[in-house]
């Protein structure tokens, strides 16, 4: 590579002249222009009939090179301080359309397409157009029953949930073409301020417009509300003390219950298609014993570039709120009880409520109750202790593994609420397999220290098992505290990483990167 002998004068100038071509609608660069870009980004200058062209496209390719080159070049001294002001100054400008600043940034929007129907299938989508980036674009298909078209809602309010995190993540302004409830849109504006107090490096509250801001109406015949259901604890519990009238004045009937295929199984895993066919196998059996239809339903959002622990909430009551002409609420089970402090989490009491309008209303149901005074409730339920599924690490198969952290919590839990193993687990767990626990997450410990709380109170204190969980937990706390001494050397060991490898991860998340990137598996985006 040839050094820049361009004085500053010249590399001012001739970049002043690219950036007024390039707010002309950019026009032809003379070849001294094109040869000058091409020595600060590392490409060859090419011609088409001695013409060069300044695309969009050849900027982004630009821009990335000189990215990767500056700094190396300024180390060595290819590239003075004062010859590099220009150049950087070029980058921020051609970086306008990725800019956080709202006076830079051109504005995303959403589409809806046609309604499809293959055979007795419906398929509704939508796409986001990024601002940010011109000319990506990210499609977010549902699939359901084709019965159910008159029952889709013809507004556009479950696309504004369900790009919600794409929206925040992009930072741009965002104009939804089509009808949005205006309540809804009010409500969107705290749920983002949540995250964005949440996660401020990762969210950012952006302005959503509709072309047409008008309410939903209510369905037709209203009181109908409908859930989504996975077969676990939760979502039992929630349907099964509705069915019973448990929760007085607040009791919901339950028209419905949608099972997601795309929210705890992906598309494009092993075996996809019959882990989902087995768990609305188990859900049919489960709802059926309390005469409440499943209604099976597809989405992609997984392949949506975003955190699937904070987006999973919007992905499920968006799907719920497609079908609001026929239902008026959604009853959505909750993970997080009242007792336990809120984290950054998809599903909480505090942001749920947040994605209601005024016709249609999302009801976070049960964060009143523990995990244990569930399972003392559907205890008594064959149907679900037969049918009942927690696990989600099981490769290929959609029954409970027994040996995940999950499970062994479960398994826990019921032995703490005094209720038989149900037949849904195989088998119990042993002391060296609760001492094998790697505790990921705080929630996952803030879940762990209820169940100690309650083998305490019950006399446990002293049993083996209990013995094994204080183990576990104490193992967490001593790999928190290396972590956090290993927090301040992070931005060296990335940036050793990013001179020798290109990027700051590790050996083996690039390859689980490059493997998904080639088979377009979304499990490494969480």
């Amino acid at each position: 590579m040839a050094h820049l002998k361009v004085r500053t004068t010249n590399n001012s100038t001739c970049l002043a002249n690219i950036y007024l071509k390039y707010k002309r609608g950019f026009p032809i660069l003379t070849s001294n222009e094109n040869k000058f870009l091409s020595i600060f980004s590392n490409s060859q200058p090419y011609s088409t009939d001695g013409k060069y062209p300044l695309t969009r496209e050849k900027l982004k390719c630009y821009k990335i090179q000189l990215t990767k080159t500056i700094s190396y070049r300024l180390n060595i001294g290819w590239i003075t301080p004062t010859v590099l002001t220009p150049v950087m100054t070029f980058l921020k400008i051609v970086g306008l359309s990725q800019s956080r600043d709202r006076r830079y940034t051109m504005q995303s929007r959403v589409y809806i397409e046609p309604h499809r129907i293959d055979g007795d299938t419906l398929e509704v989508s939508a796409c986001f157009e990024s601002g940010r980036t011109p000319g990506r674009v990210q499609r977010l298909w549902w699939r359901l029953p084709a019965a159910l078209r008159e029952a889709v809602t013809p507004w556009a309010d479950p696309f504004a949930i369900a790009f919600l995190f794409p929206m925040m993540e992009d930072g741009s302004d965002v104009l939804i073409e089509g009808r949005v409830s205006p309540s809804l849109l009010e409500n969107l504006e705290t749920y983002m301020a949540i995250w964005q107090a949440w996660e401020p490096g990762l969210y950012k509250q952006v302005l959503i417009r509709a072309t047409e801001e008008i309410e939903a109406p209510p369905p037709a015949v209203p009181g109908e509300t409908i859930m989504p259901f996975s077969c676990g604890i939760d979502s039992s519990y929630t349907a099964l003390r509705h069915h019973r009238q448990l929760v007085g004045r607040r009791n919901r009937r339950i028209g419905a219950a949608i099972v997601m295929n795309g929210f705890d199984i992906w598309l494009d895993q092993q075996n996809a298609a019959g882990m989902y066919e087995g768990v609305l196998k188990r859900a049919q059996a489960i709802l059926g014993s309390l005469s409440i239809p499943c209604i099976p339903m597809s989405s992609n959002y997984h392949e949506l570039p975003t955190v699937w622990a904070h987006g999973f909430g919007t992905h499920l009551i968006s799907g719920l709120r497609l079908l609001g002409a026929r239902f008026d609420a959604a009853l959505f089970p909750n993970d997080e009880p009242y007792a336990m402090p809120i984290t950054a989490w998809g599903s909480t009491p505090l942001s749920n409520p947040l994605l209601s309008s005024r016709h249609f209303a999302v009801i976070d149901d049960g964060a009143e109750s523990s995990r244990i005074d569930k399972i003392k409730l559907i205890g008594s339920w064959p149907e679900a202790m037969q049918n009942l599924r927690v696990c989600y690490e099981n490769p290929g198969n959609h029954a409970n593994c027994c040996r995940c952290e999950k499970c062994i919590r479960s398994i826990l839990s019921f032995r703490l609420a005094g209720v038989v193993l149900p037949p849904a687990f195989e088998r119990d767990v042993t002391n060296r397999q609760i001492r094998r626990i790697r505790l990921s997450r705080e929630l996952n410990l803030d879940l762990w220290n209820e169940l100690l709380r309650t083998a305490e109170q019950q006399g446990h204190i002293r049993e083996s098992w209990v013995r094994a969980m204080r183990s576990t937990k104490r193992r967490f706390h001593r790999r928190f505290r290396l972590d956090s001494l290993k927090r301040p050397f992070i931005p060296l060991r990335n940036s050793i990483r990013k001179l020798f490898r290109g990027s700051p991860l590790s050996r083996s998340d690039l390859a689980a990167a490059a493997f998904a990137q080639e088979h377009g598996n979304a499990k490494f985006k969480e």
